[in-house]
């Protein structure tokens, strides 16, 4: 059965395929004149990074980890001390779809439950959290993503305008099939997206969204104290 939930997450082509890469080079470039850190990975992987508001942040570029996400991830991780009890989840909601239509619908609960500890974490808080309004978010935004939460106003706090606003700009290669993650989870900031192909538009986009993605969850996310 979990050989056949890695197929049905393979079945689909990657979203962003028909587009032409840039070279690295470019990407090296495009960074040392936006005054951030560029440090190549591997054949065609590399690690940007930079500060925001006084705050380190950094995005690599490299082989997927997860099996919804294809040929290239661009990925962060930022460690902001933010409370065990802070779990939020933002993703597009073509990829909704596709988790609970392609994993949780093939699954009997005798099934499911020897396969939980196979599956993305993403896949097991669809079925852990609900989804939650956001009220202040720009038209169009909660019909391009859906937001969970364990807490509501931990999802509402943080998923600002500004923030939102940030998350609906991107243009081509991304389109509503790009797999999309941001989330505040265990004291950290994560984000992860197909980066198929390397493209300075996407690249760009994700050095605005992620950094204050991180500088909003330390400004108003409950924080462990010491």
């Amino acid at each position: 059965m979990l050989e056949r939930l890695r197929k049905l997450f393979s079945s689909r082509a990657p979203s962003a395929a028909r587009a032409v890469p840039v070279p690295i080079e470019a990407a090296a470039a495009w960074a040392t004149g936006a005054g951030f850190d560029f440090q190549p990975r591997g054949e065609a992987g590399f690690v940007v990074s930079g500060q925001h508001d006084g705050l380190a942040w950094r995005l690599e570029r490299g082989a997927p980890s997860r099996h919804f996400i294809h040929g290239a991830e661009l990925r962060g991780r930022t460690e902001l001390g933010l409370h065990s009890n802070v779990a939020v989840l933002v993703l597009n909601r073509h990829l909704q779809d596709a988790l609970e239509h392609r994993a949780f619908s093939e699954f009997t609960d005798t099934l499911r439950t020897s396969a939980d500890q196979q599956l993305p974490e993403e896949v097991r808080w669809l079925s852990m959290y609900e989804e939650v309004p956001l009220p202040e978010a720009p038209i169009g935004f909660q019909d391009m993503y859906a937001v969970l939460a364990d807490e509501p106003r931990h999802a509402q706090d943080w998923i600002d305008a500004s923030l939102a606003t940030e998350l609906m700009r991107w243009h081509e290669p991304v389109n509503e099939q790009t797999p999309l993650i941001l989330m505040a989870l265990r004291g950290n900031v994560y984000f992860r997206m197909e980066a198929v192909p390397l493209d300075l538009g996407v690249l760009a986009q994700a050095s605005r969204l992620y950094p204050l993605a991180c500088a909003r969850a330390q400004a108003v996310l409950p924080r462990t104290v010491g």
